[in-house]
């Protein structure tokens, strides 16, 4: 009976270890899976002539998940392809008006993440020294564009329109 309990706790001990060790081995920058009523607007770099730059020629890309309808307007942004510790601003076009919002450096291998919940929407501190528009709350029904900009061009643009609904 002890040998048999003994030989069970050891089996489940390797299995939760190696449990850990297998789920922890996700690919760098790689998001978890989006839940369920989360919707996705793809990133893409364009050329002159308005074509999608794939990453295999060189261009970046990006997706972003969000919620749809909340309190907040959450969100996750993944973005690869570029250029490794250049500062990148996310610009966000609520409607009309245009917020930088956040500034992130690019990691060693050209990849940005931004995981946040806006109650707001206004301009971040890195906004250069123009004049920012008035913050808006997130109540009510908005058209989102997101917009990665490097040196005030767009690298990243959305290839389509966020919903939100805030309530």
């Amino acid at each position: 009976m002890v040998v048999r309990l003994a030989r069970g706790a050891v089996t489940l001990g390797v299995t939760v270890v190696l449990g850990i060790v297998l789920y922890g081995l996700q690919p760098q920058g790689a998001p978890a899976p989006p839940p369920t009523g989360v919707q996705q607007v793809s990133l893409v770099q364009r050329d002159r002539a308005w074509q999608p730059i794939p990453l295999s020629r060189g261009g970046a890309a990006g997706s972003v998940w969000y919620d749809a309808d909340g309190r907040a307007f959450a969100f996750q942004l993944r973005a690869a392809g570029l250029v490794p510790q250049a500062r990148y601003v996310l610009v966000l076009r609520v409607d009309s008006t245009e917020y930088a919002t956040a500034c992130r450096v690019a990691d060693a291998h050209g990849e940005i993440a931004i995981d946040t919940a806006l109650t707001t929407f206004a301009a971040g501190t890195c906004a250069d020294d123009a004049p920012a528009p008035p913050p808006q709350p997130v109540r009510g029904a908005y058209d989102i564009t997101f917009h990665i900009e490097c040196g005030h061009a767009d690298i990243l643009l959305a290839d389509g329109l966020a919903h939100f609904t805030g309530r």
